[in-house]
């Protein structure tokens, strides 16, 4: 299980490198719209501590979008970073930048409007983007959270709206926290019953292979044949190019033979120790290469 545990984590690691690729190369034109509106629409506040604070902001996340798209062709297929403390400390920086700078954005944008909104969408959107470990988050957003929470009663005089901005943000707070842990634990849980699949379905082609009768796996519906084991090629070894080849050709005496075994199989669910009766043993014969198409062995 902790061999499951770890692989999920290399996996999921890497799946979200490429995500915060994709969410750069977005911010990067968002950052383009909010440089025409700091320059051109919030022209009338230029030089004042909200204008001066909201362009820093804008910058920093510009140059750590423009950053990460410079390194992730480094660090995308460097196995020995992959394999670090690298990609975590990497991607909890950025959660961290994120929710950060939305929460500083949020303060400097209530001098100006009395909304907090940014710090609230950037919550949810982060835990959704970038679902990180659920321990970091907690962390992370418990750090940024108690100072937001601290800053903004310096900013609103009103013990009611101070209550009610407080209010809000903590469950929006709660619910991205709530959403995060909800996706990890599903992909968690997908990528582990994935492991458990792929490793049932390699037990079963060993044994199927290194059973000493003939085995032969065929599709319930048309008898199409999907797998045979060695012993089955040997003793009857069926056309690799051929795709009509199915069990009714190789196994049966007759379709009417075969569609009573599939009813009583589709009634009973399985059956046991049904006999089946063979003109001649199996073999191909140069007449079934005929009519194959395939010639002469």
């Amino acid at each position: 299980m902790k061999a499951h545990t770890e692989n999920f984590h290399y996996s999921h690691l890497s799946f979200l490198l490429k995500r915060l690729h994709v969410i750069s190369i977005a911010l990067l034109a968002l950052y383009a719209f909010y440089f025409y509106v700091d320059l051109v629409l919030y022209q009338h506040v230029a030089g004042t501590p909200f204008h001066t604070t909201l362009i820093l902001i804008h910058a920093a996340g510009f140059l750590a979008s423009l950053f990460y798209m410079g390194i992730y062709p480094l660090v995308k297929k460097n196995q020995r970073f992959l394999q670090s403390v690298g990609p975590d400390l990497l991607l909890d920086f950025y959660v961290f930048l994120y929710i950060g700078s939305s929460a500083l954005a949020s303060l400097n944008s209530y001098r100006l409007s009395g909304h907090i909104d940014m710090y609230l969408v950037v919550l949810v959107a982060s835990a959704v983007l970038l679902p990180i470990r659920p321990k970091h988050f907690f962390c992370i957003l418990a750090i940024i959270h108690v100072l937001f929470l601290s800053l903004l009663s310096s900013f609103i005089d009103d013990p009611n709206l101070l209550t009610s901005k407080q209010i809000i943000s903590t469950i929006a707070a709660f619910i991205s926290f709530l959403l995060l842990v909800l996706l990890y634990s599903s992909r968690e849980q997908e990528f582990l019953h994935q492991q458990k699949q792929d490793e049932l379905q390699k037990n079963f082609r060993t044994l199927f292979e290194m059973n000493p009768y003939p085995l032969i796996l065929s599709r319930l519906s048309d008898g199409k044949l999907l797998l045979w084991n060695k012993a089955a090629a040997e003793s009857c070894p069926p056309s690799q190019t051929s795709d009509s080849l199915t069990d009714h050709q190789l196994v049966f005496s007759s379709p009417q033979e075969r569609l009573q075994l599939v009813s009583e199989l589709r009634m009973r669910g399985s059956i046991k120790n049904y006999i089946l009766k063979q003109d001649q043993p199996l073999a191909r014969s140069a007449a079934w290469d005929n009519e194959m198409g395939n010639g002469p062995l």
